[in-house]
C-alpha cells in the first residue's frame, strides 16, 4: 500500500510539474506573437472610446488592443503622428485638416462606422435661426470645446472655407459645462459633433430642452469642402425633429426637422503596420461595425 501511495503521488507531482510547465511555455508564447494596437479613441464617456471597446472585443488573439482615451479626433492624429498610438478612430475632417499640414503622416484608412452630426446649439431667447445669423458676428462666441476635440476640428475647418468665421469668438467649453453657458447667455451658442440620439445630447434635451435649441447649419460654403480625392466632406442632411423632442423647433405638425451636415467617423491604422496585424484590425473593425455603425461620440 505503502509503495502504491508512493507511486500515486510522484505521478500525480509529475503531471502537475509538466502542465506547469506546458503553461510556462505557451502563456508567454502566445503575447509574443500578439501585435500591441494603441487605439486613440476619445473621452471615456464618448461614442469613440465605447467603439474602441467594441473592437477590442472581436480582436484575434493576432493583435492585442489597447483602447486609449484623448481629446478627440484632431488629438487622436497628432497622437498617431508622435507613435503614441498605432490606430484611431477620428473624424474624416480632423484627418484630412491634419494630414494637410503634417503631409508625411501616412495613415491607412481601414472603415467608416456612424454618421456624426453637426449639432449646433443656441439659446432658446436668441433671434438665431441659423449658422448664417451668427456668421461673423463678434458679439456671439462658440463653444467648440479643447483644441483637438471634434468640434475644435469642425470649426477649423469651416474657418478655413469662410474666413468671416473667423470673427466669432470661441470657447474652450464641451459638453454640459457648454450648454449650461448657452442657457444663461444668448450670445453663447455651443458646437457638437456626435451621431443622432446620442446619450450627451439626450441629457442635453432632458435637462435643457426648455432653454436651448438646436439651429440650423446650412452654410452653403461648407459644400465646397473636399478631402483628397475631390469627394464632399460634409455631406447636407437633416435632424430629424422626433430626435430631440424638446430642442427642436414647433411645426404645425409636430417637431421641425433641423438642416445640418454630416459625416461618417472612421477608423485609421498607421500605414507601417505588418500585414497581418493590418488584416487582423481590419477584421475586428468589420465584426464590430454594425453594433457601432448606428446611432451613437
Amino acid at each position: 500500500m505503502s509503495n502504491t501511495h508512493t507511486t500515486v503521488q510522484a505521478s500525480f507531482a509529475a503531471a502537475v510539474t509538466l502542465l506547469a510547465g506546458a503553461a510556462t511555455i505557451t502563456t508567454p508564447a502566445l503575447a509574443e506573437d500578439a501585435y500591441e494596437i494603441n487605439l486613440c479613441t476619445g473621452g471615456t464617456n464618448g461614442s469613440y472610446y465605447a467603439a474602441g471597446e467594441t473592437i477590442k472585443s472581436f480582436a484575434g488573439s493576432g493583435i492585442s488592443v489597447t483602447v486609449i482615451e484623448t481629446k478627440g479626433s484632431w488629438d487622436n492624429m497628432r497622437l498617431m503622428a508622435n507613435g503614441t498610438c498605432n490606430a484611431a478612430i477620428a473624424q474624416p475632417d480632423a484627418y484630412e485638416g491634419y494630414v494637410r499640414e503634417n503631409p508625411s503622416l501616412s495613415l491607412l484608412p481601414i472603415n467608416t462606422l456612424h454618421e456624426e452630426y453637426a449639432h449646433l446649439i443656441c439659446n432658446s431667447r436668441a433671434d438665431i435661426d441659423s449658422i448664417t445669423d451668427i456668421e461673423g458676428n463678434k458679439g456671439v462666441s462658440i463653444a467648440i470645446g479643447e483644441n483637438g476635440s471634434g468640434a475644435w476640428t469642425t470649426w477649423t475647418n469651416w474657418v478655413n472655407e469662410d474666413d468671416d468665421y473667423a470673427d466669432n469668438p470661441t470657447l474652450p467649453l464641451g459638453g454640459l459645462a457648454a450648454i449650461a453657458k448657452v442657457a444663461t447667455n444668448p450670445n453663447v451658442c455651443a458646437l457638437s459633433i456626435v451621431g443622432l440620439g446620442s446619450p450627451g445630447m439626450k441629457e442635453i434635451n432632458d435637462l435643457y430642452g426648455d432653454q436651448v435649441t438646436l439651429v440650423d447649419v446650412d452654410d452653403s460654403d461648407f459644400n465646397d469642402t473636399k478631402d483628397r480625392f475631390g469627394d464632399k466632406l460634409y455631406k447636407f442632411t437633416e435632424i430629424d425633429g422626433n430626435d430631440y423632442t424638446q430642442l427642436t423647433p414647433d411645426a404645425m405638425w409636430g417637431r421641425g426637422d433641423v438642416d445640418t451636415v454630416s459625416m461618417r467617423a472612421k477608423v485609421f491604422a498607421d500605414a507601417t503596420m505588418p500585414p497581418t496585424a493590418q488584416s487582423e484590425l481590419i477584421r475586428a473593425v468589420a465584426q464590430a461595425r454594425p453594433g457601432i455603425a448606428g446611432p451613437e461620440r
